[in-house]
């Protein structure tokens, strides 16, 4: 059985996040390049920054919500803590609230979602702590927000995470004791 095993790693101090357990004992590996491919290559909504740009229409038909999920899964592989939600079982309830972005990489591993609640953008993801956008996932979210519907409106919410890599590296480069 799947659970006990979980369970018993988890007990013996494994820091592995718990998907991730579930996939070492149920022997399932994640979907390969190859399926990526065939479930995305018709909903490339746009191709840039060395990779593509993905949309999931809004749906309540159960082979969308499986591949977002399958394809959103993915990102537990790369993510230590805290994977997407619509990897987890989540993409039944949101993707017949709204349309989907996802951004894949030229190895075609997810890296940012976008997730819509009908006509608005409701969160934007990436791979970082907290599922925060990483440093190099900002830009790519900046010049795709304002191409899609209402995305600039959620523009100034990723140029406050630039701001902040900014702020970052200048504090890593310069020590407290400069301010002073």
């Amino acid at each position: 059985m799947v659970l006990p095993s979980v369970y018993q790693d988890m007990v013996n101090g494994s820091e592995e996040h718990p998907m991730l357990l579930i996939d070492k004992h149920t022997d399932k590996s994640y979907i390969t390049k190859d399926e990526t491919w065939d479930i995305v290559k018709n909903r490339v909504y746009s191709r840039s920054d060395g990779g593509y740009w993905i949309k999931f229409e809004k749906s309540n038909d159960d082979s969308d919500i499986r591949a977002l999920t399958l394809v959103s899964k993915k990102v537990a592989k790369i993510m230590d803590s805290n994977p997407w939600c619509t990897g987890g079982g989540m993409a039944n309830t949101y993707l017949p609230k709204g349309d989907f972005y996802l951004f894949l990489d030229g190895n075609l591993e997810p890296q940012i979602t976008i997730r819509y609640e009908g006509d608005s953008v409701s969160e934007v993801k990436g791979t970082g702590p907290g599922q925060s956008l990483q440093k190099d996932q900002v830009g790519i979210a900046q010049k795709f927000l304002p191409t899609i519907p209402n995305g600039a409106n959620y523009a100034n919410q990723v140029k406050v995470t630039s701001m902040y890599y900014k702020m970052k590296e200048y504090a890593d480069k310069n020590s407290y004791r400069d301010w002073e």
